[in-house]
């Protein structure tokens, strides 16, 4: 397996979460290099929750999988969406660190999915092993329920569990790793009374995977892949180095490698971008001005100004094209407004509602303009030395070739560029 990173796995944290708990996968972040993967720690500051991170958001959006346990960057809207659009499209994994102090944050998170976290914890049935009672053994041979995933268990026969607390899961989520009964005694944390769970084995680890890619969402109610540690009163928790824990880690591991690669998305893809936008805006455009107008409609629906600039172009040029292939995207903006009406009404003549207000139309333009001026024109992002878009200019491509293709389909009937 190559030692140069490949893939990017984020564990997100904010500023004030304790070093050593930022430290506590160092032997996982071992393994993920000898995957190719890079276990990279994300601080959202304290005094910026809530608000745009823009610092991060480049590796946010690049990331392959998310190690999630202090909620707080998921308050970043941008964030949450981008992670969320990811994790549903199947293009990245999402490693859910339940822990009972975000027990609400978490469940918000969880409940698109199906899943919960709960204040029911697992405390092993007392016995003559020195191991403190958190640590839970299973045994493939012994307790074969337990292990009820073929990839992620694949060569465990052995796993030695802490920190373990109930999850609940639904419809298309299913658990992975469940506790039989009669191994554990049960306990809600939050009041440090036994308590009872409504089946007969705690499932402890869940899954939710999206109908088509390779992602999903791994929601872990007990911790195998932690680092030793000694805890205050001197008992050991083995985390990674019991059993069989560092197989599974590493099957967890594959299943981010496996994973497509994200696309790069650099200047040519920009390029495509602008040239879908444009040629489906000339589409929309010459589409219903012909309607509205017949065969002269340069003559008849263009500006006397944009026509002069049009023909000056391709005078310039020497060009053999005719002067309507000249427009360019400022001036569909002028078009667009002058003729507004007529392009809504041709919709609604197609049964079809025209999917945005005006308003928002003249936005499209104003936000597209910028980045076009760099996107076709190779030698301005060399000189100042942008080799790819920006995050925001990559959103603005996106979301302006997705809403004009939409634009095209309510005023011709048809499927557009795309």
């Amino acid at each position: 397996m190559s030692s140069v990173a490949r893939k990017l796995f984020l564990e997100l944290y904010i500023e004030t979460t304790p070093g050593w708990m930022r430290e506590r996968r160092r032997k996982f972040a071992d393994l993920a290099r000898k995957h190719g993967i890079e276990l990279r720690p994300i601080l959202a500051p304290d005094a910026k929750l809530g608000q745009p991170i823009p610092t991060y958001f480049e590796d946010i959006e690049q990331a392959d999988a998310y190690w999630i346990r202090a909620p707080h960057l998921l308050d970043d809207e941008r964030t949450r969406d981008t992670i969320l659009r990811k994790l549903r499209d199947g293009s990245s994994w999402v490693i859910l660190d339940f822990d009972r102090n975000y027990i609400s944050a978490h469940n918000e998170f969880l409940k698109p999915f199906e899943l919960a976290g709960t204040f029911v914890g697992a405390f092993r049935t007392p016995d003559a092993r020195p191991e403190h009672q958190r640590v839970i053994f299973l045994n493939r041979e012994q307790h074969p329920s337990a292990f009820r995933d073929s990839l992620l268990f694949d060569g465990v026969k052995d796993l030695e569990v802490s920190g373990v607390h109930g999850l609940l899961h639904h419809g298309a989520a299913q658990s992975v790793l469940a506790i039989p009964d009669g191994v554990v005694e049960l306990i809600d944390t939050s009041q440090d009374f036994f308590t009872d769970w409504p089946v007969p084995e705690l499932s402890c680890m869940a899954v939710w995977r999206p109908p088509r890619g390779r992602g999903g969402l791994l929601v872990l109610g007990a911790n195998p892949e932690a680092d030793p540690v000694i805890t205050m009163f001197g008992d050991r928790l083995p985390g990674i180095d019991a059993g069989d824990n560092a197989q599974f880690c590493r099957n967890l591991l594959r299943l981010i490698d496996e994973l497509p690669s994200a696309p790069v998305f650099d200047w040519t893809e920009a390029y495509r971008l602008l040239s879908q936008i444009e040629s489906n805006l000339y589409q929309i455009t010459s589409h219903v001005l012909r309607k509205a107008f017949g065969p002269n409609w340069w003559s008849d629906a263009i500006p006397e100004a944009i026509r002069q600039k049009c023909a000056a172009r391709r005078e310039s040029e020497h060009g053999q094209y005719p002067d309507h292939a000249y427009l360019e995207l400022i001036e569909y903006k002028k078009l667009w407004a002058k003729h507004w009406s007529r392009i809504v009404d041709e919709a609604a003549r197609n049964k079809s509602a025209f999917p945005m207000e005006k308003a928002e139309a003249e936005r499209l333009f104003e936000s597209i303009h910028p980045v076009r001026k760099k996107g076709a024109h190779p030698t301005k992002v060399a000189a100042v030395g942008q080799l790819r878009p920006s995050v925001d200019e990559k959103d603005v491509l996106e979301r302006s070739a997705q809403l004009i293709v939409k634009a095209y389909r309510s005023v011709t009937g048809l499927s557009g560029v795309e």
